[in-house]
């Protein structure tokens, strides 16, 4: 039930956008130059390269403190749970790249289409329709990468903030002579 909200939820958010897009697309692509589109579009590559190398760095990070509960003899509780944790946080990070490599596909595709016409009557002749598009599937791929940087900062303080937690139960603990699964 809870997937079925999550999607819907989803879908709202992706409607609303692409009415959002429309609408700036329909009253800015008659003035829109295409050079600021070229810029928008290496800000964008850039964002890219940086989102696949953070999230790389994540994975990297993830991925065996992800299975290390499920590889070892003595599972436990605090492994299963410390398991879970970073396998929901290592679904995210691959998510983004999977996000991210479609923008980097899409926007390779956008300048070899755009490449490829440019030059052509149809262009010429239905440039703003061109350009409306251009601008249209640019939103649409800044807003994707805006979510996906939204998810690795997120993911990185939220990580920062765990950090402190545990290092402060720890030093609690050490306190009050407590032990407990923070000493491992």
């Amino acid at each position: 039930m809870k997937r079925k909200v999550l999607t819907r939820k989803i879908i709202y958010i992706l409607l609303a956008l692409a009415l959002f897009n429309l609408l700036i697309t329909y009253f800015f692509a008659q003035t829109v130059e295409v050079e600021s589109l070229k810029s928008l579009v290496s800000v964008l590559q850039n964002t890219s390269a940086m989102i696949f190398a953070i999230s790389g760095i994540w994975v990297a990070y993830l991925y065996p403190s992800a299975i290390s509960g499920l590889l070892t003899k003595e599972f436990d509780q605090s492994l299963k749970d410390k398991s879970n944790n970073s396998l929901s946080r290592l679904r995210l990070m691959v998510g983004v790249i999977v996000l991210s490599g479609f923008v980097m596909a899409g926007i390779i595709l956008l300048m070899i289409f755009a490449s490829l016409i440019e030059n052509t009557n149809l262009y010429i002749e239905n440039q703003s329709f061109f350009n409306g598009i251009g601008l249209f599937t640019i939103l649409f791929f800044s807003e994707i990468q805006l979510f996906s940087l939204y998810s690795v900062l997120a993911s990185s303080v939220s990580f920062i903030i765990e950090l402190g937690n545990v290092i402060n139960g720890k030093q609690a603990a050490k306190k009050f002579h407590v032990t407990s699964h923070l000493d491992d």
